[in-house]
């Protein structure tokens, strides 16, 4: 498919600047991170996976984290991380991001992260305060982790209310933010630094 060919390519080269001997010479102005977003069955994870495979096959160390768990076609030589909530997920970002073994993580998809406080409510309550100041708090949190450890960091999304909650700090936060309009349309470059 000539979008993914042609985004992989870019996402790579986006990439490239973080995870070159330089990098830690100039750190960026902004943090590493890159969001790829659009609508239901699209190919955002399809295109995450590619830029994974492709970023593994020039030596980079790569995570997955599988929020959903429902990734079934992964390369099996693909590091994979299922949080058990979102708290756990920021804590392995940030742990990972520290010992600076790993070139790259993937998170998909980031909107789908339930914090505990939200799965202690009853049902019913309205938690999308609680959970839109959880997603700015925790992109602060990876944007740092990222920054400090000039790590690039893929935060797959779906349009949804989410996202919405967080596009702010994600447009304040993210290096890049790629809309994919479909698996055999056009794609769009939001936010290029």
């Amino acid at each position: 498919m000539r979008i993914v060919k042609e985004s992989i390519q870019w996402i790579l080269l986006a990439a490239e600047a973080f995870l070159g001997p330089d990098a830690s010479k100039q750190p960026a102005a902004r943090p590493n991170l890159l969001e790829l977003f659009g609508g239901p069955s699209v190919g955002k994870t399809t295109l995450a996976l590619e830029a994974a495979e492709s970023l593994k096959a020039r030596g980079s160390n790569v995570v997955w984290f599988d929020v959903k768990g429902d990734l079934s076609s992964a390369d099996p030589a693909l590091l994979i991380c299922r949080p058990a909530c979102a708290e756990d997920a920021i804590e392995m970002i940030e742990q990972l991001c520290k010992s600076g073994a790993i070139d790259a993580m993937i998170i998909d998809p980031f909107s789908a992260l339930v914090p505990k406080a939200e799965s202690a409510t009853s049902i019913g309550q309205d938690t999308s305060k609680l959970k839109a100041l959880f997603f700015q708090k925790a992109v602060q949190q990876i944007a740092l982790a990222a920054w400090q450890s000039q790590t690039q960091i893929i935060l797959v999304n779906e349009n949804g209310p989410e996202r919405a909650m967080m596009q702010n700090t994600l447009q304040s936060y993210c290096r890049t933010q790629v809309e994919i309009k479909g698996a055999d349309s056009d794609y769009t470059f939001l936010t290029m630094i």
